[in-house]
């Protein structure tokens, strides 16, 4: 009896482990599923002739891959090679975010936010007659048009 408390003492903790890892898991989970969907994001190329919100998902992934934040100056247009090795700020990422969502066949726009003290924050607004999606650096959301 009293190993039988015990074993299940110990199946609550297990389940109760794995619903909590699961739940701080769940956006991990959902960026592998989609990879696994549209196979490994090696390049950008590979996002091609996907829906709006695929498309972004796929940007999305391939830049997750190769993010690093240095502060740039706007004057530089930096080449994806350049944004491998030494890596780009917020204006940076939103260009190569518009620049492919835009060979993509996608609405593009970069606006631009004051956020005091002398500087401003930029990101990549990509759109069709679906909605639009907004790609932030390593964040995204997307927003469907009403029927």
């Amino acid at each position: 009896m009293k190993e039988e408390l015990t074993l299940l003492i110990l199946l609550l903790l297990l389940v109760g482990a794995s619903i909590s890892i699961g739940y701080m898991a769940e956006d991990e989970i959902g960026k592998l599923v989609r990879k696994v969907k549209q196979g490994k994001i090696e390049t950008p190329e590979q996002c091609a002739n996907l829906s709006l919100t695929e498309t972004a998902h796929c940007l999305n992934d391939y830049v997750n891959t190769i993010y690093k934040y240095n502060e740039t100056k706007d004057s530089i247009k930096l080449t994806i090679e350049e944004l491998k090795e030494r890596g780009g700020d917020c204006k940076n990422w939103a260009e190569l975010y518009i620049d492919y969502a835009e060979d993509l066949g996608f609405n593009v726009e970069m606006p631009i936010v004051n956020t005091g003290n002398k500087t401003a924050h930029t990101f990549a607004v990509i759109s069709d007659e679906t909605g639009y999606c907004l790609l932030d650096q390593m964040s995204l959301d997307c927003f469907k048009l009403g029927d």
